[in-house]
């Protein structure tokens, strides 16, 4: 199976020697990854999932998802995951130190104009790469800050979980 990305081409097996499903982008020097990972299970678990690729693209999670909007303090992955599978897509940063306030400050004002139930922003620590997009089955994972981007991402992939729900969290999940 082979998917056509943004910038570049997924597949099941590269010839780079890239895991299954992860290719290189051509963006920030080589720092820049897009990944297809099919789902396995989507069941509502309690406590932490043990996923297989960091940040995950789907799999069990929490029955509560997160609130829908930005977050200053770091959303867990079981909780998120659910809203990726509602059709949402979660923008995270690892920033150390506060090293990107402008980055993070160019991806609330842009996630401000977005459909309201249809993301989350939120600090991911530790990750792979300092920006990720992702929503259900697809991550872009960026090691430069790349706005143009990561707005064709959530283009391309916003509503299209297993779930299209933009409902907020019930009471019990506050």
């Amino acid at each position: 199976m082979i998917l056509l990305l943004l910038a570049c081409q997924t597949a099941t097996e590269d010839s780079a020697g890239n895991p299954a499903g992860r290719e290189p982008c051509g963006l920030c020097d080589g720092a820049c990854y897009e990944t297809w990972e099919p789902n396995a299970s989507r069941e509502h678990v309690s406590g932490d999932v043990d996923y297989a690729q960091e940040p995950p693209t789907s799999g069990d999670h929490n029955a509560c998802w997160a609130a829908w909007g930005a977050h200053t303090e770091q959303v867990a992955a079981e909780n998120w995951v659910h809203n990726l599978e509602h059709g949402g897509v979660v923008f995270l940063y690892d920033c150390p130190d506060g090293s990107c306030p402008d980055e993070v400050t160019q991806l609330e004002d842009y996630a401000a104009t977005l459909p309201e139930g249809r993301w989350v922003l939120s600090p991911y620590e530790p990750a792979p790469l300092p920006y990720s997009v992702v929503s259900w089955e697809y991550e872009l994972e960026l090691g430069c800050f790349d706005l143009p981007v990561m707005q064709d991402f959530f283009d391309l992939h916003v509503g299209h979980g297993p779930e299209n729900t933009i409902s907020s969290p019930s009471a019990e999940c506050m």
